[in-house]
């Protein structure tokens, strides 16, 4: 953990340690709050003191421009979080609102509910949610910045799905719920230009986007006691992946918690779902293609559900990919050999298995047997180019190959993050690794 606290530079994480030590405020966050403020003011709940004891606003001070500079200043005796309240914030009731409207307006979404009967135990949880001052604004930014509070609102509501199918209590359904509607406030804390940035991001942004699930974890623990206190832990968790390549801890089998594995599930399928032109069976792949990286349960609930939504929808010409399956299994097929070549060379030289290194080989080395396994790269004496393929096979064998793909683009990324990556020969090889063969930050629009 604290490797990733060090990537932080001047973000939350970095400095609120608790609610009774000074507290320097975040640049980005506030800045959100004064353009929130513009239109729906943000007023002081109580008088703000700084770390000496020197009163610096008072209570109902609108929180603008010109309050902007003196905030930022002085550390703060309490966090600014705990301070704030925006006059026209976000209700539970609008959330519940919302919550329905994703219902009747997204069928994937509500197929997948409604085929195990959830849809109304989590509309429930949703209205029953209590709202501390802090979430209502949490909440606020982020329905000012563009589908944020529409993606929050879907992944709970699968990440309920989800623990219902499991058999979750309701004490642990509610904290998903609440989990899901934040689980990417941390992303408020964090320099908007990166998320604008259309060229790939490098190592050192994508550690400050790999931080949000921590700092989102630290917000709600210190300032959202209305929530279920398993929240916070579900919210750290919702991009871990049960075979560890997920971040910011790259957890694995039991130190990761199941809730937070489902809402880890919940949103990399809301993630896909909400881009154009994605399909339901590249939310299937996604989940199944390797075995054990996400629950048994909802990769079967999504697989089966989806699968026959797609039988009766059939398969639009516009998702099959103008280049013929066999030139991109091949193209893909090479790739995964010279890594390959190039890490066998790495291991004959510096005579490691672990580490860094082993981290990246038994990666490549499992990408590659589900090359084989999924018939992306034919068993020997089968040319892919001789076979003939249904749509539905073809759209199946292009989403297996772009999911391929996907993991091994991270894959420098989440070696970054490994234990032992702080090394000169461990820097090296995640250079080289991003540079030499991935394009190292292509995933600043794609990440799961």
């Amino acid at each position: 953990m604290q490797r990733v606290l060090n990537f932080l530079g001047q973000t939350y994480a970095m400095s609120h340690k608790n609610l009774d030590s000074p507290s320097t405020t975040n640049s980005h966050y506030l800045q959100r709050v004064v353009n929130l403020s513009v239109d729906n003011p943000v007023r002081t709940r109580e008088d703000v003191f700084d770390a000496r004891g020197l009163k610096l606003l008072s209570k109902g001070m609108l929180v603008d421009e010109s309050t902007y500079d003196r905030l930022l200043r002085y550390k703060l005796s309490k966090p600014i979080e705990s301070l704030l309240g925006v006059e026209e914030g976000v209700t539970v009731s609008e959330l519940a609102n919302l919550a329905e409207e994703l219902m009747a307006a997204n069928r994937e979404l509500a197929q997948t509910l409604t085929s195990i009967k959830a849809g109304s135990i989590a509309i429930k949880l949703v209205k029953q949610l209590t709202l501390d001052p802090s979430g209502r604004l949490m909440l606020s930014l982020q329905g000012r910045e563009n589908t944020r509070l529409r993606h929050g609102m879907m992944v709970a509501l699968l990440a309920a799905g989800f623990g219902h199918q499991a058999g979750l209590a309701e004490a642990q359904l509610s904290a998903l719920i609440a989990a899901g509607v934040m689980h990417d406030i941390g992303e408020l804390y964090l320099d908007p230009s990166i998320f604008e940035k259309k060229t790939s991001l490098n190592l050192s942004e994508w550690r400050h986007i790999a931080s949000h699930p921590l700092i989102g974890e630290m917000v709600i623990r210190q300032t959202m006691p209305s929530f279920p206190p398993e929240t916070a832990r579900y919210v750290s968790e919702h991009h871990e992946r049960i075979n560890g390549y997920g971040y910011p801890h790259l957890v694995s089998g039991e130190r990761l918690s199941l809730p937070g594995a489902y809402l880890g599930t919940a949103e990399v399928v809301a993630g896909i779902l909400g881009r154009e032109g994605e399909d339901t069976i590249r939310i299937a792949w996604a989940l199944k293609l390797i075995q054990g990286e996400f629950p048994a349960v909802a990769v079967s609930l999504i697989d089966q559900t989806y699968r026959v939504m797609r039988e009766v929808l059939g398969i639009p010409a516009s998702l099959l990919s103008g280049e013929a399956i066999a030139n991109r299994a091949d193209h893909l097929g090479a790739s995964l050999n010279t890594i390959l070549a190039w890490l066998q060379g790495l291991l004959n030289r510096t005579n490691q298995s672990g580490g860094v290194l082993g981290f990246i080989a038994n990666r490549v080395l499992d990408l590659r047997q589900v090359a084989f396994s999924t018939g992306i790269l034919p068993s020997a004496g089968v040319i892919l180019a001789d076979l003939e393929f249904s749509p539905l096979e073809e759209l199946e064998l292009q989403s297996a190959c772009q999911e391929i793909q996907f993991r091994l683009r991270e894959l420098s990324y989440l070696a970054s993050l490994h234990p032992e990556a702080d090394t000169d020969i461990s820097r090296s090889i995640i250079a080289e690794l991003g540079e030499k063969f991935l394009g190292t930050g292509s995933l600043h629009s794609t990440l799961h």
